[in-house]
């Protein structure tokens, strides 16, 4: 499904945290990437995502060469810690994404789905800048499952929701990359998240500190 090969890439000369490296993903796959803090993980996923432009790489998706910005178009990215403009109620963060993202009428429906599931309780009015952790990554995460991708990749996930809120995500999650016949790619250091998730582990060994 999609293969990364020939990728060099470090924040400088002197220090390469990736030196010829190769992925190859299939689709239905959890791949799960582990490695000491400063290896890669975060930045490979950076990479992935086309927010950490890397101009060594060769990319294959479904064995058509593409480049970075092709790739973008293919992927959802949930980071460890969402960013969001602090005033906008839940309404208006879901309104910006569906515009940003160029979603259809049915998008905010599906999100309020996600946000029932994951039990997401805020008052109407409420500012997401007032939400805690927890829930605003209940907020980001109901959201961003909403659209359809082939790749979803996840930066230490589910680290600030409780037990129940997490068994809720892991099944969404799994719910979105069977419906999309795709693959997920994440990093976790929660042996309950890998066990629960991981198809196949990758070891990175990148020499630099991430970004």
């Amino acid at each position: 499904m999609l293969k990364i090969s020939q990728l060099t890439f470090g924040y400088t000369e002197e220090k390469m945290i990736f030196k010829d490296f190769e992925l190859a993903v299939n689709q239905a796959e959890f791949i799960c990437l582990q490695g000491k803090n400063g290896s890669g993980k975060t930045t490979l996923l950076n990479i992935i995502a086309g927010v950490t432009y890397a101009p060594e790489i060769k990319l294959e998706f479904f064995g058509r060469e593409i480049t970075q910005k092709d790739l973008k178009d293919e992927v959802i990215y949930l980071p460890t810690r969402p960013e969001f403009y602090d005033e906008l109620t839940v309404d208006d963060f879901i309104d910006l994404v569906s515009y940003l993202w160029g979603q259809g009428k049915d998008f905010k429906e599906q999100v309020y789905r996600y946000i029932s599931k994951l039990d997401l309780k805020y008052a109407p009015k409420q500012v997401v800048g007032n939400f805690s952790l927890g829930m605003q990554y209940k907020l980001y995460l109901a959201t961003f499952l909403a659209i359809p991708r082939k790749i979803l990749l996840l930066d230490e996930p589910f680290n600030a929701l409780d037990v129940i809120s997490r068994k809720v995500a892991i099944a969404l999650v799994k719910r979105y990359v069977a419906k999309n016949q795709g693959c997920c790619i994440f990093s976790s250091h929660v042996t309950a998240t890998i066990e629960q998730l991981e198809t196949r582990v990758i070891n990175i060994e990148g020499e630099a500190d991430e970004k």
